[in-house]
């Protein structure tokens, strides 16, 4: 990701005059232009940067309201010239929707990691992160080391940068530093998540139909029958041998996911009326396979268990860069497509797709 970050010089200088101890950053009193301030492409992006109501009382948040066309974000010098033997950090935050934000640390060297963390648009989140999770970002300034490790002790910056284009207003409350153990909360899906449609991009579903008239449509929105936050809505009109479905990005990025040793697939879905809905993926090889996933039981979620030696050939679609005749290869599944089976008009609720080992 491509950033451009305050100098080293301006980060110590203003690292030495802030108040030194657990308390990473504070945001009361932010100076924009000196202590915090931002980034932007040259494509449309736009970020701004306030101060804000904190999660606790008397406490301030740092504010950013960005629109994303590439990627932008806003960087704040640290209370500290580094972290000391701090073993990660912890903070709140909120935004006004569903968002992933990309929590950067940047050393001396502009040598720069990062974490993703996940906000589900509800309120204010409590996040917990091992300095052991972050990775360097695939952006690095050219000024850092070929091979640079990054310094905690030699911290430079902070930043912060939506990971998806959009709208987006989000709040991050006091950053401290963990002594000791940290643990893991990112509020990121659990590693058999296949989907849990909290935060995925409009860039990352799509609708297909045949040309009969038939068509599809998946909302991402709240409302579904006693299911608290989102969920997705698959809005159809199947007609008569037609055929018609939603193709979605398993997992958080386009990595793909690794489904080895998995034994089924589930989909927690409702309808109001009995619907038969078949799920498709493409393999590492991008061979097609198809199964059919059952029925959801009307006016009731139903947890649909597809075994994953229940796929076969789909004999009426192969992907042009198909490796015809390799043996099923379930490393990397990069999206999974839904489709109903049960013609006429019908709206199902799908809240989770998971994988059963």
């Amino acid at each position: 990701m491509k950033t451009t970050l305050i100098t080293v010089a301006l980060a110590l200088g203003l690292a030495g005059s802030l108040a030194a101890g657990p308390l990473l950053r504070d945001w009361k009193g932010l100076k924009p232009g000196e202590d915090v301030g931002t980034w932007a492409d040259k494509a449309g992006s736009q970020v701004s940067v306030s101060e804000s109501a904190g999660p606790e009382a008397g406490q301030a948040a740092l504010a950013m309201d960005a629109t994303v066309v590439e990627w932008c974000g806003v960087w704040a010098a640290p209370s500290s010239a580094g972290m000391g033997s701090a073993a990660g950090v912890r903070f709140q935050a909120r935004s006004d929707a569903p968002a992933v934000l990309s929590v950067l640390l940047t050393d001396k060297a502009k040598v720069q990691v990062e974490h993703r963390v996940r906000l589900d648009g509800s309120g204010w989140q409590a996040f917990e992160l091992p300095l052991a999770s972050f990775s360097k970002t695939e952006w690095q300034d050219p000024a850092a080391p070929k091979d640079g490790v990054f310094s905690p002790g030699q911290l430079a910056t902070l930043g912060f940068s939506p990971a998806a284009a959009g709208a987006c207003r989000v709040l991050v409350g006091p950053l401290s530093l963990v002594a000791g153990k940290a643990k893991l909360k990112d509020g990121r899906m659990a590693p058999d998540v296949v989907q849990d449609f909290v935060g995925l991009d409009a860039a990352s579903y799509g609708s297909f139909a045949d040309d009969k008239g038939s068509r599809m449509r998946m909302d991402l929105k709240a409302g579904a029958p006693d299911s608290p936050g989102l969920a997705a809505a698959l809005d159809f009109d199947l007609k008569k041998d037609g055929w018609c479905g939603e193709w979605l990005r398993t997992g958080e990025d386009w990595k793909g996911q690794d489904w080895g040793g998995a034994k089924a697939l589930l989909v927690e879905a409702w309808c109001a009326e009995p619907v038969q809905l078949q799920v498709a993926f493409n393999d590492a090889n991008q061979v097609a396979y198809v199964a059919d996933a059952g029925t959801v039981t009307a006016g009731a979620w139903t947890a649909l268990k597809v075994p994953l030696k229940a796929f076969s050939l789909n004999l009426y679609y192969q992907p042009p860069k198909a490796k015809k005749g390799a043996a099923l290869d379930l490393s990397r599944v990069d999206s999974l497509n839904l489709s109903p089976g049960t013609p006429g008009k019908h709206l199902v609720w799908v809240r989770k797709v998971s994988l059963e080992r």
